[in-house]
Parts: C-alpha cells; sequence; structure tokens
C-alpha cells in the first residue's frame, strides 16, 4: 500500500482532499438535523473510502461495479 502511494502522492492527496470535503459535509446535515439528506451523505463517504480502497489496499482485486447495495452473495 505504501508504495502503491508513494508513485502517486498527489492522487493520495487529492483522495484525502475529497474525503475531508465529504466528511465535512456530513458534518454539516448532522449539524442540521437534516434526517433526509444523511443517507445521501453517507453513501458519499461509503464511495470515497471504497474507491482510495480499490486503488491502494487491494488493487489487483477484480473491480466489481460500485453500488450501496449488499453483496448478493454473502460471505461464508
Amino acid at each position: 500500500m505504501e508504495a502503491l502511494i508513494n508513485k502517486d502522492r498527489a492522487s493520495w492527496y487529492k483522495r484525502a482532499a475529497h474525503l475531508r470535503q465529504v466528511a465535512t459535509d456530513v458534518l454539516q446535515v448532522v449539524d442540521a438535523r437534516d434526517q433526509s439528506k444523511l443517507f445521501d451523505v453517507g453513501a458519499k463517504v461509503d464511495e470515497a473510502c471504497e474507491n482510495c480502497h480499490r486503488q491502494y489496499w487491494y488493487p489487483n482485486e477484480p473491480v466489481q461495479p460500485f453500488t450501496n447495495e449488499p453483496d448478493p452473495k454473502p460471505a461464508k
């Protein structure tokens, strides 16, 4: 993981900045107690995390389409 980050540190920083922005959006929704937007911003956090994990944590696994639906084949 560290080697992949070191290959393109600028992309890593860009992903981190995006996650920080999405987290800021979550805080604003929570502070506003806006339940209607909470699921949407939560999905954005999940997407930001998963996209980064795909790039750095498990880059050699086949990329599945990103959805917010549970895996249809649960782990055994």
